[in-house]
């Protein structure tokens, strides 16, 4: 091979533009802020002696003139287990273009299931977790022409063949210490205009960066993967407002969205950040779009937030009944989130909630009772009623095999939106999930107080048409008028 190798990191997701061909809308398109942070380090720990290059595939295509100009010696995949066929069939066109190609594969869907996508000989290696450091000693590994190396690297998952028969070994996962080392993501390796042109996490189009500031959940949900491990890893509040300083001056970005398991983990540190950026007097917009727990917040927390330009806050509710916030360890003081959401919906911010039903042993009563209470709640910007998935590797999933849950019908699910009604539970039929979605649609989507509310938040934001992009988001289909909606209400 090559002294300079070629690798080509691949976001494997659901194409924007052929979603819209086809009259379906991707919620959002927001820059690959995973394969961004490893080629950032690849790049400063090979200082710079590779050519490393991003292909997102939810707004460019991967055909034979992709990889005939830039003629990779090695693919890295990062996927979701909703988008694990489009993981294979990127693999299978690559190793179809170049059978040397080495092609490793990583992101959530391998983390959570390497023992099926490792079945696929298109793979050659899987990365559970954290994939910096892993996909460097791979590399490096490669470099020797010592490929045996690689089975001994942290967090790699391989194939090992035993008397004809052929077994998925995965090493310990490889987590990193202290994020503050890790360079600032690769924002010079992507189109940052292309993704202005696309409504992102904020629901419209922005020129947006997305931060990541922790790594890792103390929580136990038994809906969630926890690939970071329980052990939250924070960077600290001045390494955030660095990235964020050389993102406003260096690329003129002033939209950001944070992406973090729990971004108010330490309340101090979330206080901190953003007394730095009201003191910088920089006029940004931020978006917690996930990871701010309200039961751990404060009003003082959320009275920095907005004064530091937090435009979005998203709480997750799952359920509204003890018995379900249990079973589900998720454990949310629902006493103390009603607090925070009702005194955030005070100030002019988007505020939304977001619940689940569909969970093991949940009852169609106690699914009705949490809209009921979402039903209350009619200062919300944004309302979702999510069905609950069982993704294999998480103990929902093991709950519901225990249960007595058809495996093909949890595992058929994983490709479908999060909206989409599941089929059944031992305990709530499909037709009693269509009937609670129709109550959800009626009682709470197009509550009228709480659309109204809604417009004069979103009013304060954006313009006539960004909520038209706003609601395009949240219906998944092209809206041109949104205030026909508001008549529905």
């Amino acid at each position: 091979m090559r002294k300079n190798m070629n690798i080509l990191l691949i976001r494997c997701l659901f194409n924007y533009y052929e979603n819209i061909d086809n009259h379906a809308i991707v919620h959002e398109v927001s820059p690959p802020i995973g394969v961004m942070y490893i080629a950032s380090y690849l790049k400063k720990h090979f200082n710079n002696s590779l050519n490393v290059e991003i292909l997102d595939l939810t707004i460019e295509n991967l055909d034979e003139s992709v990889l005939s100009r830039f003629n990779p010696d090695i693919c890295g995949l990062s996927g979701f287990s909703t988008t694990s066929s489009i993981v294979l069939d990127t693999a299978r066109k690559i190793k179809e273009f170049d059978s040397k190609i080495i092609v490793v594969a990583g992101g959530p869907y391998i983390s959570a299931d390497s023992e099926h996508a490792l079945l696929d000989e298109n793979i050659d290696y899987g990365i559970v977790g954290e994939g910096e450091e892993s996909l460097a000693l791979i590399i490096e590994a490669i470099r020797r022409k010592e490929l045996s190396d690689i089975k001994n690297v942290g967090g790699v998952a391989y194939r090992r063949y035993d008397n004809g028969n052929v077994n998925v070994v995965k090493n310990p996962m490889k987590r990193i210490g202290n994020l503050d080392e890790l360079p600032f993501p690769a924002y010079d390796l992507i189109k940052l205009d292309k993704y202005a042109e696309i409504p992102g996490r904020p629901k419209v189009k922005r020129k947006e960066a997305v931060l990541v500031s922790s790594r890792g959940c103390p929580y136990k949900c038994i809906y969630c993967h926890n690939i970071m491990g329980q052990e939250t890893r924070m960077r600290s509040a001045k390494n955030l407002f660095d990235e964020v300083c050389l993102l406003y001056e260096e690329y003129g970005i002033k939209d950001f969205t944070i992406l973090d398991d729990i971004f108010n983990i330490k309340h101090d540190r979330a206080l901190e950040f953003y007394n730095m950026i009201i003191r910088s007097n920089m006029k940004i917009k931020i978006y917690h779009q996930t990871g701010f727990r309200a039961d751990i917040s404060s009003e003082e927390l959320i009275d920095a937030a907005y004064e530091a330009g937090v435009v979005m806050l998203n709480f997750a509710l799952e359920s509204a009944v003890p018995r379900i916030q249990k079973l589900i360890k998720k454990n949310v003081n629902i006493e103390k989130l009603d607090r925070i959401v009702r005194y955030t919906c005070e100030k002019n911010i988007i505020v939304g909630v977001f619940a689940m039903a569909g969970f093991p042993s949940e009852t169609y009563d106690e699914a009705l009772s949490t809209i009921r209470y979402l039903q209350q709640l009619d200062k919300l910007t944004i309302v979702h009623l999510f069905f609950a998935k069982y993704y294999q590797g998480t103990e929902m999933h093991r709950l519901g095999v225990k249960m007595g849950f058809c495996i093909e019908d949890l595992e058929e699910q994983y490709e479908h939106c999060y909206a989409a009604t599941t089929t059944s539970t031992s305990t709530i039929s499909s037709e009693q999930f269509q009937v609670l979605k129709g109550i959800f649609i009626k009682d709470v989507l197009f509550n009228k107080a709480r659309l109204m509310h809604a417009e004069k938040v979103l009013q304060f934001h954006y313009r006539e048409a960004e909520i038209d992009e706003f609601y395009s988001t949240i219906f998944s289909k092209k809206i041109t008028n949104h205030r026909k909606y508001l008549n529905i209400g």
